[in-house]
């Protein structure tokens, strides 16, 4: 009985001290996570992305873009409007004065943002990664990335900070144009074989789901100098095999958990 005991203290005292060997960034999903219950803000607002940032522990956040009818980019993940917001249609539908009164169907009631509201001064010592729409679902359209780009160089504070911003791109079409004009670009794949069967040259590396990659995988593109950051992550389970992949961030949708883990 004594060395069943023995046993298992040392099985966790090696567990604690594989995860504490994690050294890679902890980024918040849609800053506070997606669908949590009893998140203090909801995703993609800019009290979820300051109040995260203000965590001790958090390296730093992803956020979703979405292009406007007016040409300008905000803050929102779903596709639809009125699935958690008091609004209707797309982004890409709206101009400024109709997406400002926008507001989250929250008992805070946070309203919609852009990315130039952001405080970037804030990205001096934190990670900002943009997960930017390339397609609008109300008018089936993919965007021109030229008019994504636009906007992008014209955030001044942005272009401070740029050292430590990341774009996520899904469509392979688009990495070129923002490897051209400096960006570093992150390819947002489900596998490591996805990933793989694009042009990886245009790309600083991936953004891969947790069960799409394996620990000899990550360690595969970190030979040829690429990095891994995995998502999809909501339970502690899910954290601590994230983290013994040694990725060089994890991005999770419970950031909380995700330090108490890595300490």
């Amino acid at each position: 009985m004594r060395c069943k005991y023995l046993f298992i203290l040392f099985f966790i005292f090696s567990c604690n001290k594989n995860l504490k060997e994690y050294k890679g960034e902890l980024i918040g999903h849609g800053a506070t996570g997606l669908k949590i219950q009893n998140q203090v803000f909801h995703d993609n607002s800019k009290e979820a992305v300051d109040f995260s940032l203000s965590m001790n522990g958090c390296d730093g956040v992803e956020i979703d873009v979405q292009f406007s009818k007016d040409g300008d980019l905000w803050l929102f993940h779903d596709t639809r409007l009125d699935v958690e917001t008091n609004g209707e249609g797309c982004i890409y539908d709206l101009v400024e004065n109709e997406l400002a009164q926008i507001k989250y169907k929250t008992s805070n009631k946070e309203r919609l943002t852009k990315l130039r509201a952001l405080d970037f001064v804030k990205f001096q010592t934190k990670t900002l990664l943009l997960d930017i729409r390339h397609y609008t679902e109300c008018q089936n359209k993919i965007l021109d990335p030229a008019l994504i780009l636009s906007v992008l160089n014209s955030i001044e504070p942005l272009k401070s900070v740029k050292q430590n911003v990341f774009v996520l791109l899904s469509n392979e079409d688009w990495l070129k144009d923002f490897s051209d004009q400096g960006y570093k670009v992150l390819f947002s794949a489900n596998t490591y074989d996805e990933y793989l069967s694009i042009n990886t040259n245009l790309t600083e590396g991936v953004i891969i789901k947790n069960k799409g990659i394996s620990k000899d995988q990550v360690s595969k593109l970190h030979s040829l100098n690429k990095k891994v950051l995995i998502f999809d992550i909501r339970a502690p389970k899910e954290t601590r095999l994230a983290m013994k992949k040694d990725p060089d961030a994890i991005v999770t949708d419970d950031l909380r958990t995700a330090i108490i883990e890595k300490r």
